[in-house]
């Protein structure tokens, strides 16, 4: 037989295990290992974009934060500089406070305050010494006041000049010297405008008691000429004294009165604003007024 003729037998392999068979499977649909089979390239893909996308997010929040750590942190900043400035005019109010509790004047029996050198700007200070020196003047006119008195003795006259020392001191030195004082500290118009009300009045007690009307106890002109009427020279001449002393007080307060009214003026001060300021504290003090009789 030749080798062409051979037909070989081949016999099933034992070991051989047949690919398990799927019955939703098409048998006529050829089978194909790589098109059933997941690739691991393909089921990575997806995992790797979830990754890109959760970084891409991450840094997104990162810098949302940044941003509003930033804005915290510039607000922050001027939260601090408002209270810094805040304490800064705390603390010069206090310091202000503390030197005006501060006696030294006069020197001998410290009981008042007054430093001009330090409160006063530079281009008041010599019209803050001018009123301190008128201040000195007035005082000693109501003081040799009641000295004329006590010699053209009477009662009445006594007890009104010891009023017109003491109450007179104590208003020449709050409501002038340091109504003036103030003024010229804060640098407010209307500061200035509470000293000339006030100042004025003064003004006028000068003229008054430099006339010397015997029905206001006051030694002027007035009781001078009496006196040396009656050949009292000496009276007469303590008396005209007196008159010179008032006369020099009252064109010294006019002169005052005349500068702080130019500074007043320079401060912006204005009849037309005064009248505002004016109804706008009546109105203030009528409200007060009404809130007050509401909680009684």
């Amino acid at each position: 037989m030749s080798e062409n003729n051979k037909t070989e037998t081949k016999f099933p392999n034992p070991f051989q295990q047949e690919a398990p068979q799927n019955p939703f499977l098409d048998k006529n649909e050829p089978t194909s290992s790589s098109s059933t089979a997941i690739t691991p390239s393909a089921a990575v893909k997806p995992e790797k974009s979830r990754v890109s996308e959760t970084r891409v997010t991450n840094q997104e929040q990162t810098s949302i934060d940044e941003r509003s750590l930033a804005q915290r942190e510039i607000a922050l900043r001027q939260k601090e500089a408002e209270l810094r400035a805040k304490e800064e005019s705390l603390r010069k109010t206090e310091l202000k406070i503390s030197k005006m509790q501060l006696s030294n004047y006069p020197f001998f029996y410290p009981i008042l305050y007054n430093n001009p050198s330090e409160d006063i700007p530079q281009n008041y200070r010599w019209l803050t010494r001018i009123a301190f020196l008128y201040f000195h003047s007035f005082c000693l006119a109501l003081l040799l006041n009641f000295v004329c008195s006590l010699i053209n003795f009477s009662i009445m006259c006594l007890f009104i000049s010891l009023l017109y020392l003491l109450v007179g001191a104590w208003i020449g030195w709050n409501f002038q010297y340091r109504k003036l004082y103030r003024a010229l500290m804060n640098g407010g118009d209307s500061g200035v405008l509470g000293f000339l009300f006030h100042f004025v009045f003064g003004v006028g007690f000068n003229i008054t008691m430099a006339i010397g009307i015997p029905q206001t106890c006051g030694t002027g002109l007035w009781t001078a000429l009496d006196a040396y009427g009656q050949k009292q020279n000496t009276t007469g001449t303590i008396f005209f004294a007196s008159f010179l002393l008032w006369t020099i007080n009252g064109f010294w307060s006019l002169y005052i009165f005349k500068v702080m009214l130019s500074v007043w003026r320079q401060m912006g001060g204005s009849v037309e604003k005064a009248k505002k300021d004016i109804e706008k504290e009546g109105k203030k003090q009528a409200f007060q007024t009404v809130v007050s009789s509401y909680d009684h």
